[in-house]
């Protein structure tokens, strides 16, 4: 993250709020702060989309996103951070690799953006308004949330930069936030616009190596660290909104390991 960290991080509490079902409102009126409801808000979704305690029913699909890259993170971390973070070089100039890296630090705000004024064109009536009110809520509650927490882990771990730029490699906010927007993405369309999504989350990620802003595992930890939000938040919705047993459930996690990169897959049935 930049120095503009604060401003998102305003930005998400602010289009949270804005982006809360007319019903959540209702408590404002009995004299509730906009804030602690907001609290209450982030803290129903983000509790339930681990466990739900209406059904007691785990989110295995989003622990064992979290579980696996955390594993991959610090197996990376103790194994083969400064080989990969020394040798490693997309086929592009520098300059290509900032652009990517530019483009995926406003990219997912854009999209979150985006989705939540469109949900506000469509008749609350239609289909299309629902799906995109849907995707909108999810987009800031998962982007909101992962830009809190990597803010928060950011200033606990303290780890220094491979260019040694500061003390603010791990996770990378840029993986992290655009994966929680490329994880939404993946849940609520096809496989042709999840798979270009992952995938451009990916070389978002591949570009901060690249330019030594992180080492492989603070990509690692921060795709991990977006996905189990994305899956948190879904999961929420959906057993808020679907059957008790929950969705069925895939998702990719990026794997960077000495001399291999690629992505591992996960399914609940």
């Amino acid at each position: 993250m930049r120095t503009h960290s604060h401003s998102i991080l305003l930005l998400c509490l602010g289009l949270i709020m804005l982006a809360r079902p007319a019903a959540a409102d209702e408590h404002l009126s009995h004299g509730s702060s906009p804030l602690l409801t907001l609290f209450k808000d982030l803290q129903a979704g983000f509790v339930s989309g681990v466990y739900d305690t209406h059904t007691s029913q785990l989110n295995r699909t989003g622990l064992s996103l979290l579980l696996t890259s955390a594993a991959n993170a610090y197996m990376t971390h103790e194994y083969s951070d400064q080989n990969v973070s020394g040798s490693f070089r997309l086929p592009l100039s520098e300059s290509g690799s900032q652009l990517i890296s530019d483009v995926g630090n406003w990219l997912p705000l854009a999209t979150v953006g985006s989705f939540f004024t469109l949900s506000r064109f469509f008749s609350p009536q239609s289909l299309a308004g629902e799906k995109a009110r849907d995707t909108a809520t999810e987009l800031v509650e998962a982007f909101g949330l992962t830009t809190i927490t990597t803010y928060a882990l950011k200033r606990t771990v303290t780890r220094m930069r491979p260019n040694e730029a500061n003390h603010l490699s791990f996770p990378s906010g840029h993986t992290s936030s655009v994966f929680a927007v490329a994880g939404v993405l993946a849940y609520h369309y096809p496989w042709y616009v999840g798979i270009p999504s992952i995938a451009a989350a990916s070389l978002v990620g591949l570009s901060r190596v690249d330019l030594k802003a992180h080492f492989p595992s603070d990509v690692i930890a921060g795709a991990g660290l977006g996905l189990f939000f994305a899956t948190a938040i879904h999961w929420h919705h959906g057993h808020n909104h679907a059957d008790s047993h929950g969705p069925k459930e895939t998702m990719i996690v990026p794997l960077v390991a000495d001399g291999t990169y690629g992505l591992s897959w996960l399914k609940t049935f």
